[in-house]
Order: structure tokens, then C-alpha cells, then sequence
């Protein structure tokens, strides 16, 4: 049996964290009405049998919210609407859309009123304005298949379908295409957010890439400074930087995705890349080659819409705890060694993963300032998680969890918890101190503003 050495570990991670190379491009969207809506205002109070799928459908079952009501939104205007009331009563306000959300910040003691804005969910092309709007609740899978169908555009977005684009765009956005087209708020034009002032009187404001003063400052607290801080967001506007058209001259997205099934992991590949076929079966050989174990393996050439939303699976009601980290140089051995000494441990309810996903490119071409994204000169993305069923091995799987990231940084001096440091030279969320100043959006990571 061939023996998996902490070295190779740490070759095949990159190798396997390199697969994705789907494809398509990305385009804008702006602000434009919409026809009439039939939902909403939904207000749903705890007695209502509505109440617990909305407090519930959160994606980590660790965590289940309780609060006074749940605001179920179909527009920018009963959003306006929701938020001025939660102001009245200064009720804590979270905004759900996909509910993907791994922590907390949502389903939250604290949190009175969550406002969900997954029946928003439009996605459109203003010719007027040369922007793609996409409302805050749509789903990743939704965008993905709009803006191909229709116009045969993409942004460079996560892989996974059913993630709302409300917290992924953001956070910054990135996924298999973002080596060739940058991060999604590279893409990003402007933003409809609903802020508030002193007196708790909501409006929306549209902030765009070509604004000045405070709300340029808004347009780029979204650009990667997450969701939370600053307002509502209702509607993502995108247009890619120099597009002097329509839809019809930006990047394409590739037509098909090339994919290799096995029993646990499925790799994906552009199909239009030389030798995709036989560059997934030397990756599987060699993978389970290392690891001494037999394969088998099919292969098909599937279109890219299909692939991507196929999306991850995760079991059902599953508990779990998901952290990532930026690195900006490779792994030392030290580092490898402690990664392949916890991999190995745990009994028959142990399941954890780290994952690499590749970062430059792109990414790197875009000067850190201009974004709430400043790492722009990292390497990887990776994400380390543990995944458990039962309440009672929560515990037990959290301190593995953080034994391993408290190992595998312990030259940073960074804790599991500790807050990202704020960028040097700019306030942690710009905007917030002249829209938001009743702070109302919070959660636990969230810039403050000052006093």
C-alpha cells in the first residue's frame, strides 16, 4: 500500500483544489421597476404555523432562531416597510436570502426581526442603463441559469445553486471562473441598499461604482465587507469594467463542463480544455494511487447550466462548523504535518474536510484598496470543517476543530474567534456612519461605528 507522506498530501490538495475551470463571464445589472408582485407583506409571528419553515431553513442546524416576527418581503418597498418598524421598537434587524449563513448571525438570540428576502428574486437586463439588476434573494443557481439562458453571460460566483447571492456578493464572490475573470464585485457596479437615518426613516439608496461622498463609501463597504453593516441590500447592479455594449460582447460562458464521477467526489473540468478527459483520470489514479485504495471511475461531458446546478450535497439537519482561511504563502511542514496528523484522527462519527480552492489570476489585477477585499495577493482559499449529526458530539467535534486551527496558525497568533483585523488607512465599514446610525444591522463580525 502505497503511503500518503505529508508532503504528497499537501501536492494532491493543490492538485485536487485546482480542478474547476468551468466558465463564463460576468455582466452588470441596475435598478429598473418590476411588474406587479403578488406577494407580501408577510408578517409572521411565532403562533403562525409559517413561522418555524422561515426560522428553521437556516443551513446549520446548529442553530435556530426565536425572535419576535419574521418579515417575509417581495419588494424593495416592504422592505422600506419592515425595517422602519424594527426601527420604532429598535428591534435587531438580520436579513436572510439564501440561508446559507454557517454561523449564527441570522439565527441569533439577539436577532428580533430577520427579514427574508428569498421570494426577491428577479434577475434582468436594463438596455437604458447597461446593467444586469439582481434582486438580493435570488439564488446563485437562479443567476447562473437567467443569465446564460437569456443572454449567455455569467458572474464568476460559488459553485453551490443554492446559495442566495444577498451574503455571497458581499462577502466578495468567488468560485471555478474567478481565476479568469476576478471576484463577482469585480463585476459589481452598484448597489440598492435601504439605510436608515437618526429619526429610524428607511430609504433606498443606489450606490454605484461612479458615485462620490458617503455613497461611494456604501458602494464599497459591499464590496466584500459582508452583508450586515451598513443597511438592507435589495438589488446587486452588475456591468464588467470597459463592456461598452449590451449583453452580446461581454465574455462568454463555457458551453460544458467535463466531469469524472467517484464514489465521494466528483472533480469538473472545462470540456473545451486539451486532454480534459484524460487530465481527470491521471487526477484519480494518482489520488487514490497515494492513498492505496481501488477505484472506478465514468466519465461524461455535461453542459455547464447541468454541472453547476447539480450543486454540493450535504446531509440533511447536519451540524457543523466551517472556518476559511486566506494564505498568502504555501503551507510549511510543520503546517502539513499537523493537518495530516488531525485528518487521521476521530471514530466512525468523525467526518472533516480542508479544502483548497485557487485563488490569482484575476483576483490579483485589481488594486486592494479599490475594494473591501484587500486579499488580493493570496494564493489559496481554504476552508476547513467538521460535520457531525448529533447534539451530543457537538462538543467533542468543536475542540478537533479548533485544536486543528489553533495548530495549523499558531505562528499567526490568531484564535479561532478572533475579529479580522481592520484595514489599514480606511474605516472598517464606510458608510455605516452616515446611513446607518441607529445600528440596527449587526452581527458578531460586523464593523462598528465609532463611539
Amino acid at each position: 500500500m502505497a503511503r500518503l507522506t505529508r508532503r504528497r498530501l499537501l501536492e494532491l490538495s493543490a492538485l485536487s483544489g485546482g480542478i474547476p475551470l468551468l466558465g463564463g463571464p460576468a455582466v452588470a445589472s441596475t435598478p429598473g421597476t418590476t411588474g406587479p408582485r403578488s406577494l407580501g407583506p408577510v408578517v409572521l409571528e411565532p403562533d403562525d404555523p409559517r413561522y418555524a419553515e422561515l426560522t428553521t431553513r437556516g443551513y446549520n442546524a446548529r442553530f435556530t432562531g426565536s425572535p419576535d416576527v419574521v418579515h417575509l418581503v417581495g419588494s424593495a418597498g416592504q422592505v422600506v416597510r419592515a425595517v422602519e418598524e424594527a426601527a420604532r421598537t429598535r428591534g435587531r434587524v438580520a436579513v436572510r436570502s439564501g440561508g446559507h449563513c454557517f454561523e449564527n448571525f441570522v439565527d441569533d438570540p439577539a436577532v428580533r426581526v430577520p427579514i427574508d428576502v428569498s421570494e426577491m428574486t428577479a434577475v434582468t437586463y436594463d438596455p437604458d442603463r447597461r446593467v444586469f439588476a439582481v434582486e438580493a434573494g435570488a439564488t446563485l443557481g437562479r443567476v447562473y441559469r437567467t443569465l446564460y439562458l437569456g443572454w449567455g453571460v455569467t458572474v464568476p460566483g460559488a459553485g453551490c445553486p443554492t446559495a442566495g447571492v444577498g451574503g455571497h456578493v458581499a462577502g466578495g464572490g468567488y468560485g471555478a471562473l474567478s481565476r479568469r475573470y476576478g471576484l463577482v464585485i469585480d463585476h459589481l457596479h452598484g448597489v440598492e441598499v435601504m439605510v436608515t437615518d437618526r429619526s429610524g426613516r428607511a430609504r433606498l439608496v443606489t450606490a454605484t461604482r461612479d458615485s462620490t461622498g458617503a455613497e461611494r463609501e456604501l458602494w464599497w463597504a459591499h464590496t466584500g465587507g459582508g452583508g450586515g453593516n451598513s443597511g438592507v441590500v435589495t438589488r446587486y447592479l452588475f456591468r464588467t469594467p470597459g463592456a461598452t455594449g449590451g449583453p452580446a460582447p461581454y465574455a462568454r460562458s463555457p458551453s460544458a463542463t467535463r466531469r469524472t464521477g467517484r464514489s465521494r467526489w466528483t472533480p469538473a473540468l472545462d470540456a473545451s480544455r486539451p486532454r480534459a478527459a484524460e487530465l481527470l483520470d491521471a487526477l484519480a489514479a494518482e489520488l487514490t494511487r497515494a492513498a492505496g485504495a481501488p477505484h472506478t471511475s465514468s466519465t461524461a461531458t455535461t453542459p455547464r447550466l447541468k454541472s453547476v446546478l447539480r450543486g454540493v450535497q450535504w446531509p440533511g439537519g447536519a451540524r457543523f462548523k466551517s472556518k476559511s482561511t486566506l494564505l498568502r504563502r504555501p503551507w510549511d511542514d510543520r503546517q502539513i504535518g499537523v493537518l495530516h496528523d488531525h485528518l487521521n484522527r476521530g471514530g466512525p462519527e468523525f467526518a472533516a474536510a480542508v479544502c483548497l480552492t485557487f485563488l490569482g489570476g484575476r483576483v490579483n489585477d485589481v488594486p486592494a484598496e479599490a475594494t473591501a477585499m484587500p486579499h488580493r495577493d493570496c494564493l489559496f482559499s481554504v476552508v476547513h470543517e467538521a460535520i457531525w449529526g448529533e447534539e451530543e458530539q457537538t462538543e467533542r467535534q468543536l475542540a478537533w476543530f479548533r485544536g486543528l486551527y489553533r495548530e495549523l496558525h499558531a505562528d499567526t497568533g490568531r484564535a479561532l474567534e478572533d475579529p479580522l483585523p481592520p484595514q489599514p488607512g480606511r474605516a472598517a465599514a464606510p458608510g455605516q456612519r452616515t446611513l446607518g446610525p441607529l445600528d440596527l444591522f449587526r452581527y458578531a463580525p460586523s464593523a462598528r461605528p465609532p463611539g
